[in-house]
């Protein structure tokens, strides 16, 4: 039943093969990562609309052939023994990932056109593999419907996550306060820096308890 308790704990209580440690783990790093896609889900409009209207068509359906076919051919290479690898060097692709984001929005903020590209380039050899190798950290702390529960929990808070950021813009548009494309992109690279801090400390804590329980 939905109450005020399922609100406190995400529902995650639920889920009685995780002890409490890792619960709570999970409940901070979803919170954390909440506040990111809010952040996300904030000024995504914006910047969507700005860089959407002055793109050159040729770029951006670029940029999308990138995303689908570099991208198929990585999530293709992807096997057990790739996954090791990249829990291996995890921390520094987060790193490397936040950083070239947080380039990559500043360098090309008012070149919409070589934007997309990089970011294309960034999300498929990066950005991908940093939340491929997190769920996977995740995904070995339990087994069979627990994890079917935990990641329906997971998706139902970034859902709500993003529908509060989209609530937020839509009650600035409606009355009138404008944000500008600069400021939508700081307020994003801000959020990429939460989302790598929260992944190099919530993460690698949840990683210290997959192999304590040999589920590394």
């Amino acid at each position: 039943m939905f109450n005020i308790k399922m609100l406190q704990d995400f529902g995650l209580d639920s889920i009685k093969e995780l002890d409490s440690q890792i619960i709570t783990l999970i409940k901070y790093n979803m919170l954390i990562e909440g506040v990111a896609l809010v952040i996300f889900a904030f000024t995504s409009p914006v910047i969507v609309v700005t860089m959407i209207s002055t793109v050159n068509p040729i770029w951006y359906q670029g940029s999308m052939l990138i995303e689908y076919g570099l991208g198929g051919v990585i999530n293709v290479w992807i096997n057990k023994t790739k996954l090791i690898y990249l829990k291996k060097y995890f921390m520094y692709l987060c790193v490397i990932n936040c950083i070239l984001t947080i380039m990559c929005n500043f360098l090309f903020a008012h070149l919409p056109n070589y934007r997309f590209i990089a970011l294309s380039l960034i999300n498929v050899l990066i950005s991908s593999l940093v939340f491929r190798t997190i769920d996977d950290i995740i995904n070995n702390l339990t087994t069979g419907s627990s994890l079917s529960i935990l990641n329906g929990k997971k998706e139902g808070f970034e859902q709500i996550a993003t529908l509060t950021g989209t609530v937020l813009i839509m009650l600035l548009t409606y009355f009138n306060f404008d944000i500008s494309c600069d400021l939508a992109l700081t307020l994003q690279c801000i959020a990429y820096i939460i989302s790598c801090l929260n992944s190099l400390i919530i993460t690698k804590k949840l990683i210290k308890h997959a192999k304590i329980n040999n589920r590394w």
